[in-house]
């Protein structure tokens, strides 16, 4: 499935990855200490609610006082992984991995600024040494009206939406319509380009949305399970199959914002380079997607093409 969806992807965004060299990676176990937060929970979850002051892991609402639980605090904990080259990948300074609210909707001649060419640094601005630059892609199907923009976030200036419009199926009737998905990365360089979060538990972010199936995934791509042109060391070349990322499947909340905090535990199903890790690290993290599900309906259980949208806002470590 997945390299059939690839195939017929279309990117909208033109932020180039730069390959880095392909440097070994292996696994360990060690006890970790950072500004992590809570103990890892073994599976994901969300509610929902309303008011203010929610502080929840997993939480949403509306109202002032709303915040993430990924504050700095001190926190021991086994974490399980592959642990990068030393200098290959640039340490987590901070939670936060970016909010959009640098966007700016206009460019410095005043035009108008492109979604698709949102960029963002980690950590701190150049010239700071573990400044680490961001970008989002958007990839889709070519079916129905695909777009990407800045709109209101999670009371914030900006979060990220994508989806597509009716009609659907302007291309193919809508018969192989699997939708589309967001990629927040970081390019790929010799001694930087991937996230050392070793001392975090997991990924937390802000969501709302619809699809066909109300469900979305999400995945993280690592050094050991990204191909060689995306920046990691797995090999594809022989079979276009043979990287396949780690993946958490989610319920979209609708129109309601909801916090979500899953686990490196949570992310499963993930194919890696030979003698990589089998298990999703908090090291070597090079990209972060998210993927509404359309919808199989029995009693043939074939796609039921339907518009979809999802909106993401301040995604960070936790």
């Amino acid at each position: 499935m997945n390299s059939i969806v690839r195939n017929r992807y279309t990117a909208l965004s033109i932020f180039t990855l730069t390959g880095g060299a392909a440097l070994a990676y292996g696994c360990t176990t060690t006890a970790v200490t950072g500004d992590g937060g809570a103990s890892s929970s073994s599976s994901s979850s969300s509610s929902s609610g309303s008011g203010s002051g929610a502080t929840s892991s997993s939480s949403s609402g509306s109202g002032s006082g709303a915040t993430s639980s990924s504050s700095s605090g001190s926190s021991s904990g086994s974490s399980s992984g592959c642990f990068g080259t030393p200098g290959r990948c640039t340490p987590a300074a901070t939670t936060l991995i970016t909010n959009f609210d640098n966007y700016s909707p206009t460019t410095a001649d005043g035009g108008f600024a492109d979604p698709t060419q949102y960029t963002f640094y980690m950590n701190a601005m150049p010239p700071a040494a573990n400044a680490l630059l961001g970008g989002l892609l958007f990839i889709n199907d070519g079916d129905g009206t695909p777009t990407l923009s800045m709109v209101q976030g999670y009371m914030s200036t900006y979060a990220v939406q994508f989806g597509t419009t009716t009609p659907v199926g302007l291309v193919d009737g809508g018969a192989s319509d699997y939708g589309g998905f967001l990629e927040v990365y970081f390019p790929a360089t010799p001694m930087a380009g991937c996230i050392d979060s070793t001392g975090y538990h997991g990924v937390s972010f802000w969501a709302q949305g619809t699809s066909g199936a109300m469900q979305f995934g999400v995945s993280v791509g690592t050094v050991e399970s990204v191909d060689i042109a995306g920046g990691g060391i797995c090999d594809d070349s022989m079979d276009a199959g043979a990287c396949k990322d780690f993946t958490a499947k989610e319920t979209l909340p609708g129109a309601t914002w909801t916090q979500f905090q899953v686990p490196w535990s949570s992310f499963v199903g993930g194919i890696v380079a030979p003698g990589g890790c089998t298990s999703p690290p908090g090291s070597g993290l090079l990209r972060i997607q998210f993927f509404p599900y359309e919808s199989y309906p029995a009693p043939n259980y074939v796609i039921s093409p339907m518009p979809y949208s999802m909106t993401v806002d301040d995604i960070e470590l936790y």
